[in-house]
């Protein structure tokens, strides 16, 4: 019996962002669903942010909300109610009104211009999008308008110590002789776990994408 951890659990520690709705209601041909802090699914009643989506044509026209404020978050247009494509500018804004984000996807959806800035309005970073090299050209500056030096404009979340150690550390606690214990039928299975990294390195949203059974899924997570 042999219950393997896949490759793909080596990159896994990414901040992946689905983005899913628990609950919808529609008045007219305005269609509300509900958030929480990293834009997961939630209940109504305990959401942070809400959308609501107008059918324009062939998309979508998403207004986004505080959800305890019912202030402006965000004006968007997608092409559907999963956020899947966005189509032209997006803005978000710090629940104060000032401008948080402004992002602009080329016709690829990956080629961007964004800017994004301070609570106070000052410019925080900006990035393009280069066609020839195919990166991201990007410059950041503190509060005080300096520029900051070697910045970073984005980068996947990591286990310290890199891939070596994050699967170390994986095979220290995890035990691979869980569904041996339970008489899972014989083969190797290949457990795919999903959660989210948030700003501060805390895991949360872990769940599985697979469904093998015999407590193969709850081990891992």
């Amino acid at each position: 019996m042999k219950y393997s951890v896949p490759a793909s659990m080596k990159n896994i520690a990414t901040a992946l962002f689905l983005f899913c709705s628990f609950q919808s209601s529609a008045q007219s041909n305005i269609i509300t669903k509900y958030y929480d802090s990293v834009w997961m699914e939630a209940p109504k009643e305990t959401a942070v942010y809400y959308t609501e989506f107008e059918k324009v044509n062939k998309h979508y026209a998403c207004t986004s909300y505080f959800a305890a404020s019912k202030k402006l978050k965000s004006i968007s247009t997608f092409n559907d109610t999963l956020f899947t494509k966005q189509i032209g500018l997006l803005k978000r804004y710090y629940e104060s009104g000032i401008l948080e984000d402004s992002i602009l996807p080329l016709a690829n959806g990956k080629e961007i211009e964004t800017y994004h800035y301070y609570p106070n309005g000052k410019i925080w970073c900006y990035g393009t999008y280069n066609t020839k090299t195919k990166s991201i050209i990007a410059k950041g500056f503190g509060e005080n308008g300096i520029e900051i030096p070697e910045f970073i404009f984005e980068r996947e979340a990591s286990y310290p110590g890199g891939t070596e150690e994050w699967m170390d550390f994986l095979s220290k606690w995890i035990d691979t002789n869980v569904p041996v214990y339970k008489n899972a039928p014989r083969g190797v299975y290949e457990v795919i776990i999903r959660f989210i990294i948030d700003k501060n390195g805390k895991v949360i949203h872990v769940e599985p994408e697979t469904k093998f059974g015999y407590g193969m899924e709850e081990e891992v997570m």
